[in-house]
């Protein structure tokens, strides 16, 4: 069991250092030609379409929950492997929501400071459960909060009014799509 959870955990870092290559990759990539002129005119002007902000505000909310969750698996799971997860969510959504911040410093949009009524009721669940319950909880909160995450950064890097919010979307995907991943497959070894 032991050189088990060695070898996971060992994948699971070399995972993040692909990950960083499949997120740099995208850092510099140019407007596409579809992008349409009004598109960057709004974005020039400093306003988010509606669904925009809906989306900076689920991804900032997320990251926080995120965090939280993370810094939870830290202190109640026994399992290392869960521990380390815990550790790239704190790191990765941290990172993510700085860099979604920055882009809508100078736009006219009020990100969330603090979790409402839903997000904290999701971290009490997971705060009332210890040992393999807690394992088990918090897995299966990380795979439904990824799988919609994916959705909401697939739909904005794919119709996103402002190019800078599509273009986050993007550059990220990769990301998400690798925490989901990473849940299922601690998910698979818990059973």
């Amino acid at each position: 069991m032991l050189k088990e959870t060695t070898i996971f955990i060992c994948a699971l870092f070399l995972l993040v250092g692909c990950n960083e290559q499949e997120r740099n990759k995208y850092r510099d990539r140019p407007l596409r030609m579809e992008d349409s002129i009004a598109n960057k005119m709004q974005a020039d002007s400093g306003r988010l379409d509606s669904e925009d902000v809906a989306f900076v505000t689920a991804v900032i909310t997320s990251g926080m929950v995120e965090t939280e969750a993370g810094k939870l698996a830290g202190e109640k799971s026994a399992d290392t492997a869960i521990q380390s997860y815990g550790k790239l969510l704190i790191t990765q959504h941290q990172q993510l929501s700085k860099d979604l911040k920055d882009i809508v410093a100078q736009r006219r949009v009020d990100v969330p400071e603090s979790l409402d009524e839903a997000q904290n009721s999701k971290l009490d669940r997971l705060r009332n459960t210890s040992g393999k319950e807690f394992d088990r909880a918090f897995i299966q909160q990380m795979i439904e909060d990824h799988t919609t995450a994916v959705t909401l950064f697939d739909q904005a890097g794919a119709s996103g009014k402002d190019v800078h919010i599509q273009a986050f979307a993007n550059k990220n995907i990769p990301i998400i799509r690798n925490h989901l991943r990473i849940a299922k497959e601690l998910s698979n070894n818990l059973k």
